[in-house]
């Protein structure tokens, strides 16, 4: 993926604010992250970073890796969903759910079953021919210090995601490099019950 990412001036777009501080249209993402800084995304091809002085690198790459990588792959015409993924016998199985649900800890356990991890967080799907194909991306595990300690594992000598956050950046293993199609599953949060939803509103709803 060829993207041009500088730290330059990120002056806001002439486009609809949908939320305060974030304006989007049809080839512009831009936002301004207090004590963090702005991010203007452009055409899916350019990624423009101004920092807040004194911000913590980690926070700024949190940010770009995350809300500004999102808007990069839809303005790209992928679906960036908020998911981890893994590979089970040739297919990608995608975990969605809200933050803090456990997807990165399932990808975790299924990589000390042998299962590659595709993606973490951000899992850019492509649909073509009436298939959805997952492309590899970022794949170290974003992880709490509780899901390490279930596979008896400290965060010695591992980066923490960023300064200001309490999760912890955990290697994983090489991903495949093709994967042919994709299965969903819904990762419910504590004390929530089981069900079932229509794929369509699933990935509207868990799009990043």
């Amino acid at each position: 993926m060829d993207v041009d990412v500088r730290l330059a001036p990120a002056s806001p777009p002439d486009a609809p604010e949908i939320l305060p501080a974030v304006r989007v249209d049809a080839n512009h993402f831009w936002m301004d992250v207090p004590r963090v800084g702005r991010f203007l995304v452009r055409n899916g091809r350019e990624m423009i970073v101004e920092p807040c002085p004194g911000a913590p690198d980690g926070d700024v790459r949190a940010y770009l890796l995350g809300s500004a990588m999102g808007a990069l792959l839809q303005q790209r015409g992928l679906l960036p969903l908020h998911a981890s993924a893994v590979a089970v016998d040739g297919r990608a199985v995608a975990f969605i759910a809200p933050a803090g649900s456990g997807k990165s800890t399932i990808a975790m356990h299924l990589q000390h079953r042998g299962h590659r991890v595709i993606c973490d967080d951000i899992c850019a799907v492509e649909v073509a021919d009436g298939v959805a194909r997952l492309r590899p991306g970022l794949r170290n595990l974003k992880l709490w210090r509780a899901s390490l300690g279930a596979i008896a594992r400290t965060p010695t000598g591992w980066n923490r995601s960023s300064p200001t956050w309490t999760s912890t950046v955990f290697p994983s293993m090489r991903p495949p490099r093709i994967v042919s199609s994709i299965s969903l599953r819904w990762c419910c949060s504590a004390g929530a019950r089981n069900r079932r939803s229509r794929p369509c509103l699933v990935l509207k709803r868990w799009a990043h």
